[in-house]
């Protein structure tokens, strides 16, 4: 009996251990509820036009480790990295309807409890292999956890 007890120690260790590091690696969600405010643009069009209309909305930053999703409303998964503090950078590239480039940038900071960011859409053409900025339009986003 005493040899079981010996070898039980040491598993029953190794098994906590192993249930401490994957809920470590398990991703945290929070979710903010922001305002979205026009801080600046030289657009004509806007890159997308629910960027416009938004207003208010649903803000949702999943992490893993350092990596970072941050989901807004009416807009596709921008994906970056998370440090220390709350400190967020996302991005995303995509095209738009007159097949155009669009660059999707967000960075700030979301601390548990508030939500600052900056969000940058930048439209480039490059139908001439150019890749020239377009236009460029900028809203900032604050809210409070839900």
């Amino acid at each position: 009996m005493n040899r079981y007890r010996s070898l039980f120690g040491p598993l029953l260790l190794a098994g906590a251990l192993l249930l401490v590091s994957a809920s470590t690696a398990l991703a945290q969600s929070e979710s903010y509820q922001a305002r979205f405010e026009q801080f600046t643009s030289n657009c004509e069009k806007a890159p997308n036009p629910a960027l416009n209309t938004l207003k208010r909305g649903v803000v949702k930053i999943t992490r893993n480790d350092n990596q970072v999703e941050v989901a807004l409303p009416k807009l596709s998964l921008l994906t970056g990295t998370y440090r220390e503090g709350g400190k967020i950078k996302a991005d995303l590239r995509t095209s738009d309807a007159q097949a155009r480039n669009v660059h999707y940038r967000i960075s700030g900071r979301a601390d548990g409890r508030s939500l600052k960011l900056l969000f940058i859409a930048e439209v480039s053409d490059d139908s001439d292999g150019q890749n020239r900025p377009v236009c460029t339009q900028m809203l900032q986003i604050t809210g409070n956890k839900q």
